[in-house]
C-alpha cells in the first residue's frame, strides 16, 4: 500500500521546467527526435511546435543499409521531404533562431527542398542557417548565393556542398560568421579563379570567415570588420599555394591548415594577435625551396603578431635561409612549435626581444 502511494505521488521534474529551458535542451536533438517527444504527456504534446531551433538531418533519421536499392533511396528521400514540410506547417513560433539541413548522399535529393528552406528562413527571420547538401548541389544549376541573399536576418551561415561560386554577389548585411566547405576532393586540380572579382563586398559586418577545402587560384577578400580568417586544404593533397589579396584592416587571428598562400595587402596588420600555421607532417619534411620561401613570406607579412603556432621542422629550415635575419618579431610574446619529436631543440630563437612564452606542442602520431 505504501509503495503504491509513493509511485502515484512521484513527480515528473523535467516537465516542470519552463518552456524556454526545455526548448534549449531539445535544441541539441535532431527535429525528428524532438517531434517524437509529443507522446510523453499532455505537457509535451505541443511543446515541440514552439521550438526555435530546427535540425533536419537525413542521416540521423534513417538507418544505413548495405542492401538498399535505388527505390529505397527515393522512397526515404520523399518521406524525409514530406516530414520537413509537415513540421514546418505545424510550427507555431514566428521566429526561428537556427535552421540546419543535412541532405541524403544520393543524387535523388532535390535542390527545390534547399530553396524551400531558404525561403522559410527568410520569412521567419532565421539567424543561423546551416546547409549540408553533400554532392547534390552544383553551382552550374543552382545559384546558392543569389537565393540566400533574400535572408537579410542571417548572422551565421554555413554551407557544405560540392562547390560554391559567385561569392561576389553574396549580400547579407547582418552576416558575421561564414563557413564554406567544399566536397570536391576527387578533383584537386579544379579550382575557382576569383581574380576578376572581390568577394563579400555585400557583407560589411563579416567578422569570421572559414574556407575548408575550397580551392582557388586567386581571390580578393574584402571585409572591413573581419577579425578571424581560416583557410584549410585537404591533407590528402599537396599544400596549395593560392594568391590572396586581403582588404581586411581589422584582422586579428589567422589560421592556415595545409595551405601556404601568397598574401598581398596594403595593410600592415598591426592588430594581428594569433598566427597558426599547420602542415601535414609528410609535407613538412619536404625540403623544396618553394615551400620554404612561401612560409618565409607569410612570416614576413604577419610578423607583427603577438602569438605564433608554427611547424617546427619548417621553421628550422626557414631559419637557415640567407634573408631570414631581416625578419624581426618585436610584438611576439608567445611561440609554440608543433612537432612529433619532443627531443628536438632549437639552436637559436627568432629575433623576438619581448618573447615571454615558448614551448613545444606534441602532435599526435
Amino acid at each position: 500500500m505504501t509503495i503504491r502511494k509513493s509511485t502515484q505521488t512521484e513527480e515528473d521534474r523535467i516537465s516542470l521546467l519552463p518552456d524556454c529551458l526545455l526548448h534549449e535542451i531539445l535544441s541539441f536533438l535532431n527535429t525528428k527526435s524532438v517531434v517524437q517527444t509529443c507522446v510523453l504527456s499532455k505537457r509535451w504534446k505541443t511543446l515541440w511546435t514552439e521550438i526555435p531551433t530546427l535540425n533536419f538531418d537525413y542521416n540521423s533519421s534513417y538507418s544505413f543499409s548495405i542492401f538498399k536499392t535505388e527505390e529505397d533511396d527515393i522512397s526515404k528521400q520523399t518521406s524525409f521531404k514530406n516530414f520537413i514540410i509537415r513540421v514546418l506547417s505545424k510550427l507555431r513560433t514566428k521566429s526561428i533562431r537556427k535552421l540546419a539541413y543535412t541532405s541524403s548522399k544520393n543524387r535523388y535529393d532535390l535542390t527545390i527542398l534547399a530553396d524551400f528552406l531558404i525561403s522559410y528562413a527568410r520569412s521567419h527571420s532565421v539567424q543561423q542557417l546551416f546547409l549540408n547538401t553533400f554532392n547534390v548541389i552544383e553551382s552550374h544549376f543552382w545559384d546558392f548565393c543569389i537565393n540566400v541573399n533574400t535572408c537579410s536576418s542571417l548572422v551565421h551561415l554555413k554551407l557544405v556542398c560540392v562547390f560554391a561560386d559567385n561569392l561576389d554577389v553574396l549580400a547579407l548585411p547582418s552576416l558575421k560568421i561564414l563557413e564554406i566547405e567544399s566536397l570536391w576532393l576527387e578533383r584537386p586540380d579544379k579550382r575557382a579563379n576569383h581574380k576578376e572579382i572581390t568577394m563579400f563586398p555585400g557583407c560589411p559586418n563579416l567578422e569570421s570567415l572559414v574556407f575548408f577545402v575550397h580551392l582557388f587560384q586567386t581571390a580578393t577578400i574584402s571585409a572591413p570588420k573581419l577579425k578571424n580568417l581560416k583557410l584549410c586544404a585537404s591533407p590528402d593533397n599537396d599544400p596549395t599555394f593560392s594568391e590572396v589579396q586581403l582588404l581586411t584592416p581589422t584582422l586579428e587571428n589567422i589560421s592556415f591548415v595545409n595551405v601556404l598562400p601568397t598574401v598581398k595587402s596594403d595593410y600592415e596588420f598591426s592588430r594581428i594577435d594569433k598566427v597558426d600555421i599547420q602542415l601535414v607532417s609528410r609535407f613538412e619534411r619536404d625540403d623544396r625551396n618553394s615551400r620554404k620561401s612561401k612560409f618565409r613570406e607569410l612570416l614576413s607579412v604577419f610578423h607583427m603578431a603577438r602569438s605564433f603556432t608554427l611547424p617546427l621542422k619548417l621553421t628550422m629550415q626557414v631559419m637557415s635561409l640567407d634573408n631570414f635575419d631581416a625578419l624581426c618579431f618585436h610584438n611576439m610574446k608567445h611561440l609554440r612549435l608543433r612537432t612529433k619529436e619532443t627531443g628536438l631543440l632549437l639552436e637559436q630563437l627568432l629575433k623576438a626581444p619581448n618573447l615571454e612564452n615558448f614551448r613545444f606542442v606534441k602532435e599526435d602520431s
